[in-house]
């Protein structure tokens, strides 16, 4: 089925991509409009959208208040400028000026009118107090030894790492130290995102059931492991309803602080049941020191003379690091630890970080500067290419847009798929990762879904809507590989797709096919480079 068809269906479940895709001129973009028109439309974790997306999101905001649809956005960490922009998106669609009525709370809600109401649940959030600490990232045998003794009598640890890298060459070097500390390997969770989607969802699986509240709310879940170290990225910030008894993290932007420390003490009914040692909330930072006292933020550069930095400046915008920093440094006590209560803080924090450029003296200030420039450089980016791409329902002065701007064809491809470079739909910015669907070639040839060759790979063609078919592609969904983009340049640059083997069997014939060794997990037809762990994900060889 095709991906603009699914919003057409009574229920539809996706991405983001799929909404952003339907204010871009691609092939059958109104499909994707119509479906989304006659729905309440709900838009979860918005803080965590690029800014390239969340101007696109207000591009179909337009286009489904005029259309007479409903929106829900979600999120405990929107900054006001995001709400604001929003809320105004909102307005245009139904042409009329918001009329804000001056009320406080949490949830916004917007009529047709634009009349702007705040109010708040009956039932107040509960207030969770964090004790926070930023601690010298040691190194991952160091970090790696701390880990295994804090949890060796009793305790549930997630360490947060921004990098799938940072998180497997931890969990490798706890794996290796185990039993030298009296751990066992399935103490030992590992979770990312590059990672088989057929060997992560059961290790999500084992978490909410072990982790999570239980079938019996009131009580404590009669699963809870007594100890537990997961090592994980971001997958784990978002959705997962798991509770831990200590978080360590990486330096992040502060609102994605804000959502990982949710993981911790999360569930009260365990309160009473935490070791001495975590009986409060308590989040460790991990930075990467720098000269003056100050973090490393940014990346690598030698043409800036910073042959040494941080790969975590890649990932996150070097500012809101050096901002989220400064933020929570300010609120230093003696004992060199951050109280925190949320909801109470949460905008405070939140605003101090995206609002108004912060300032300092000395080298601080330095830091601000020079990243707030290149942050404000990509943002401006950002807003000139959402700015070319979306087209509204109506223009600046309130007429409708002409039909010619609604114009499309094969330059612009179907969404992500095929176009023109600089023309063809984009959902979201950055190089997209290339998709390969990974299979197991057995001593006999068979192609098989898992390693030991349980599960052999159904290839063949179905024409028809059958349950077999339908469960054909769930387990190609299963097997999907996400293979990061720029894998493909360097000196140990992959094999380009178009250089693959094609695969002749009928439900391979459209898609890249990548081929495992199923006794050591290198790629042996395809991806060549590559190596598929069930339990590290996937890498490539040094």
């Amino acid at each position: 089925m095709r991906r603009c068809l699914g919003l057409i269906a009574p229920f539809a479940v996706g991405t983001i991509d799929q909404v952003v895709l339907a204010t871009q001129p691609s092939r059958h973009w109104t499909l994707r409009l119509l479906g989304l028109a006659t729905k309440t439309v709900i838009i979860d974790e918005a803080h965590a959208y690029e800014l390239y997306q969340q101007g696109l999101l207000e591009a179909t905001l337009q286009w489904l208040a005029d259309a007479g649809a409903s929106a829900v956005i979600l999120s405990a960490t929107l900054p006001a400028t995001a709400r604001t922009a929003l809320t105004n998106a909102w307005c245009a669609g139904h042409r009329v000026q918001p009329q804000d009525t001056e009320q406080t709370g949490p949830i916004t809600i917007v009529d047709g009118q634009g009349t702007i109401t705040r109010t708040r649940p009956e039932e107040k959030p509960p207030k969770l107090r964090t004790h926070i600490d930023f601690q010298p990232d040691p190194g991952t045998p160091r970090l790696a030894e701390q880990l295994l003794n804090e949890a060796r009598g009793a305790g549930i640890t997630v360490v947060l790492r921004n990098r799938v890298d940072a998180a497997t060459d931890l969990h490798t070097t706890l794996i290796s130290l185990a039993a030298d500390h009296g751990w066992q390997p399935e103490e030992i969770v590992l979770l990312h995102g590059r990672t088989l989607p057929r060997f992560r969802l059961p290790v999500e699986e084992h978490l909410k059931r072990t982790l999570g509240p239980g079938a019996e709310r009131h009580y404590p879940n009669p699963e809870r492991p007594s100890r537990l170290l997961v090592i994980a990225t971001q997958v784990v910030e978002q959705s997962l309803d798991i509770d831990f008894d200590r978080i360590y993290t990486d330096l992040a932007p502060i609102d994605l602080l804000i959502q990982r420390r949710g993981r911790v003490h999360r569930h009260t009914v365990n309160a009473p049941f935490r070791p001495m040692w975590a009986h409060k909330p308590r989040m460790t930072i991990l930075i990467q020191p720098g000269p003056d006292g100050l973090p490393l933020v940014e990346p690598p550069s030698r043409e800036d003379g910073r042959p040494a930095g941080n790969l975590d400046g890649y990932i996150y915008a070097p500012y809101t690091l050096a901002s989220t920093w400064h933020t929570l440094h300010q609120r230093l006590r003696a004992d060199d630890t951050i109280r925190i209560t949320t909801p109470t803080h949460t905008t405070a924090l939140i605003e101090a970080v995206y609002g108004t450029r912060q300032n300092a003296q000395g080298p601080l200030g330095q830091l601000l500067d020079r990243t707030w420039k290149s942050w404000r450089s990509a943002l401006e980016s950002e807003e000139s290419q959402y700015a070319a791409r979306a087209f509204t329902p109506f223009t600046r002065r309130g007429k409708p847009t002409d039909v010619r701007a609604l114009a499309s064809g094969n330059s612009h491809g179907d969404g992500d798929d095929g176009g023109l470079t600089g023309i063809k739909a984009v959902s979201r910015l950055g190089d997209p990762s290339i998709e390969a669907i990974a299979l197991y070639q057995q001593s006999n040839g068979r192609l098989t879904y898992d390693p030991a060759g349980i599960h052999q790979a159904d290839l063949s063609r179905h024409t028809a809507d059958t349950p077999a078919r339908r469960q054909q592609q769930k387990n190609l969904l299963l097997n999907t590989l996400a293979i990061p983009s720029h894998w493909f340049t360097g000196k140990r640059a992959l094999p380009q797709p178009e250089e693959w083997p094609g695969n002749r069997a009928p439900a391979l014939k459209k898609a890249h096919t990548a081929l495992f060794d199923p006794a050591n997990g290198t790629c042996i037809s395809g991806p060549l480079g590559l190596t598929l762990s069930p339990s590290t994900g996937l890498s490539r060889r040094p």
